[in-house]
């Protein structure tokens, strides 16, 4: 399921539309008898937040985990999820799963330059300038233990999903 996929509408919302996602992907992948791969790009905190936002942290964790295991007693094959280490320029830890396991099934993927430096502030700007549709300065990519593997993820021409066709964007960020 990739953001703006109109069969599952995602968009930038909250945690819970996430979490709806996941449930979602899973359901599809089991329907289809085999292994999935899921990718999420998110920015959301996931740790040390306050007593309200830790029931719906520990929910998209769980979700996670039910994802990524295989569960012989249904036929479910599991699936490998991938997600961005986050665009904030801190401890990867705190915005990506990470069950601190080095088989936890979930590979976290941080953003390099062109030069194969990790995406960082610079004199005080932004790291991810505002090239893409979003129009926002981004401080950069989260570091630390979580991050599995670096990827360019700074000007990259991709593609991209509006409400009227999909097009071709130059932007930045996990």
């Amino acid at each position: 399921l990739a953001y703006g996929d109109p069969t599952c509408a995602v968009g930038s919302g909250s945690l819970a539309n996430v979490i709806a996602a996941l449930d979602e992907a899973k359901r599809r992948i089991q329907a289809e008898g085999r292994m999935g791969v899921v990718n999420l790009s998110s920015n959301s905190q996931l740790v040390n937040l306050p007593p309200a936002r830790a029931p719906i942290a520990a929910a998209f964790l769980a979700s996670v985990r039910s994802l990524i295991a295989p569960n012989s007693a249904t036929g479910y094959r599991g699936a490998v999820f991938v997600q961005s280490a986050g665009n904030n320029y801190r401890d990867a830890c705190a915005y990506s799963f990470n069950d601190r396991l080095p088989s936890d099934g979930a590979l976290v993927v941080g953003a390099i330059d062109s030069n194969g430096q990790p995406a960082q502030p610079l004199n005080g700007s932004g790291a991810f300038l505002p090239l893409d549709p979003k129009g926002q300065v981004e401080m950069g990519s989260n570091f630390g233990n979580c991050v599995d593997a670096w990827a360019p993820g700074k000007s990259v021409r991709s593609t991209w999903m509006n409400s009227y066709a999909s097009t071709y964007v130059v932007s930045s960020g996990t």
